[in-house]
């Protein structure tokens, strides 16, 4: 048998499966290789349509996002004009005798009853004084009249001071429910109603006083209809000076 080398130690030994010399195997130990792993795939391509799906949808965000910013700074940096302030003033409103609209405090009636013209006021002090109004002027057309709307708490009080062009008219004064039924007088000339008002009839210049006795809508009415049957009646425009003054 022809001698080999022992891959262990080297040396020259008879062929044979064992060294005699370090008794290792003289067959080499087999080698495993392991297979090569399959390649990656590779990526996949994005579509055109879905490209521009993207770019379209980030290009709306974007402008969204612009525009409510916008928007909320807009917001925050508004200042009301002046045409969008609302003042609180008392402004006299014309009624056809056919349209009629409610009065104030005292009411109305065609029996020409009237109640008396002031009450005394358990809120005043020896310190209290009256405080005029802004006089102001107003047409009252033939067959209408105006009125005027004061909310007043129990006890407030309220002067109407009246000076026209020399032509009578009446005052009339009434609450909230009295003038519901006045008005309703006004619309059906024909039919019987019965309410009741503090009034002055076929005045020319005078002041009147009210002081409320509870707390309601006041309406101060100034008729130039045939309304109350005792009361006067023109049958032309009359203008009317009238000045509010209250009491604190």
């Amino acid at each position: 048998m022809a001698p080999v080398i022992c891959p262990n130690c080297g040396r020259s030994t008879p062929e044979g499966k064992f060294c005699e010399h370090c008794g290792a195997s003289l067959f080499a130990p087999p080698v495993y290789v392991s297979p090569p792993s399959p390649p990656a795939p590779a990526p996949k391509k994005q579509s055109g349509l879905t490209t521009i799906l993207i770019i379209l949808g980030a290009t709306i965000g974007i402008i969204l996002f612009i525009g409510a910013i916008g928007f909320i700074v807009a917001y925050a940096n508004y200042q009301p004009s002046t045409e969008d302030k609302i003042t609180n003033t008392i402004q006299p409103t014309p009624v056809q005798t056919s349209i009629i609209t409610s009065v104030i405090t005292p009411m109305p009636i065609k029996t020409s009853q009237t109640y008396p013209p002031t009450y005394r006021s358990t809120y005043t002090t020896s310190y209290s004084s009256w405080h005029p109004g802004t006089p102001s002027t107003v047409q009252i057309q033939n067959n209408y009249y105006y009125y005027y709307r004061l909310d007043m708490k129990q006890g407030d009080m309220k002067k109407i001071s009246i000076k026209t062009d020399g032509s009578p008219i009446d005052l009339m004064v009434m609450d909230s429910s009295n003038f519901k039924i006045y008005e309703d007088a006004e619309k059906n000339p024909q039919s019987k109603y019965t309410w009741q008002s503090r009034n002055q009839l076929s005045i020319i210049n005078t002041e009147y006083i009210l002081t409320a006795p509870f707390d309601d809508t006041y309406y101060f009415v100034l008729d130039n209809t045939n309304y109350p049957s005792l009361g006067a009646y023109t049958n032309k425009n009359v203008n009317v000076g009238v000045t509010f003054s209250s009491y604190y």
